[in-house]
């Protein structure tokens, strides 16, 4: 009796593929999309690269922030979910700045893909024409939709709408937080620059008043306006690095 048999082989390429690389890419994408559907609505985290919110926040710090709080904006669209509250007095926010353009819909396909495989160490920047290819800063909201701000000394002072006279950052604002401010040479007088002063302005709806604790070394409202309330990305709630460090915000 003959017997016949059939003659299996496979290539190293071939066996490459479907043993390593095809399950592992399918391992590559849950993970994206898992990080996906975690960073737009519920947690993010960000490095701290300036000193603008000294003494409280050091460059280098790595906080947690939530989309949850004012909605997280869905994935490679211009709008958001409903989120549980509105921004609030004292809130430390992600924030874009409105120069920083954010309209191109090919960058904001891309930004999560280089977060993702970067370990949210890197991100696609596009230089906005004003010295900084930063698109996101932290803040603190000092001012809400329907206040008058102004300044004087550095220090913030707020008339809600619904009151008749201006309340100082502080009375208004819990909890504590330290304001940095360098001492002025003695002949300084109020009108110089970098006196910390600013005239009158009344925010409109969905604008929100955002400074930097460390008020001399902070790019902020002062310089770019009132901020739309869709140019703040997550609050910020938890300081986790350094160690030692590690707080509720």
């Amino acid at each position: 009796m003959q017997h016949y048999y059939e003659k299996y082989s496979t290539t190293p390429m071939v066996w490459l593929v479907r043993v390593i690389l095809k399950p592992l890419l399918k391992v590559v994408i849950l993970s994206f999309l898992l990080y996906l559907i975690i960073s737009t609505f519920f947690l993010k985290t960000f490095r701290v690269e300036s000193d603008s919110m000294l003494p409280g926040l050091a460059r280098m710090n790595r906080v947690l922030t939530t989309p949850l709080s004012y909605g997280g904006k869905l994935p490679f669209l211009s709008s958001r979910l409903p989120g549980l509250t509105k921004p609030q007095y004292g809130d430390l926010v992600i924030c874009t700045p409105p120069y920083y353009p954010t309209g191109n819909t090919l960058f904001n396909t891309f930004e999560p893909l280089v977060r993702f495989f970067t370990l949210q160490k890197a991100a696609p920047h596009r230089n906005p024409g004003r010295g900084s290819n930063t698109r996101y800063m932290i803040k603190r909201i000092i001012g809400l939709p329907g206040d008058t701000i102004k300044l004087e000394g550095f220090t913030a002072y707020i008339k809600p709408q619904s009151k008749d006279r201006f309340y100082s950052e502080k009375e208004l604002i819990s909890p504590d937080y330290e304001i940095r401010v360098e001492v002025m040479p003695e002949a300084w007088q109020s009108d110089f620059p970098l006196t910390g002063n600013m005239e009158e302005i009344t925010l409109k709806e969905n604008e929100y008043f955002l400074l930097g604790d460390n008020r001399m070394k902070s790019n902020d409202s002062r310089s770019w306006g009132p901020l739309l309330f869709s140019r703040i990305d997550s609050r910020v709630f938890y300081r986790y690095w350094p160690f030692n460090q590690s707080e509720k915000l």
